[in-house]
């Protein structure tokens, strides 16, 4: 790729962030890894609420006002569960 290329995909880049920040509302990200939640769960972890009932821990962390959650991706997982299928499927829990 030429450096005229790169520099014209970066200024687009740029350019588009400005445009679609512009307007918006600054948002204040609430959130947490959840990339060991399987692992817990297969030993399982329980997750209660304040009034001590089981709940589903995705959809509690929601209702407490989490709105980001990180799932990690590794490139060599060496005896972790970590690689794409494993990521696929939490991130489809999120809700």
């Amino acid at each position: 790729m030429t450096v005229i290329r790169k520099e014209m995909l970066l200024l687009m880049a740029v350019l588009l962030w400005v445009s679609l920040s512009a307007g918006a509302q600054p948002k204040r990200l609430l959130g947490g890894d959840i990339s060991l939640l399987p692992s817990y769960e297969e030993q399982g972890t329980v997750y209660k609420d304040y009034d001590g009932r089981e709940v589903k821990l995705l959809p509690f962390l929601k209702s407490q006002g989490w709105n980001a959650m990180r799932v990690r991706l590794f490139v060599d997982p060496a005896n972790i569960k970590h690689g794409i299928p494993v990521c696929l499927c939490l991130c489809s829990l999120v809700p």
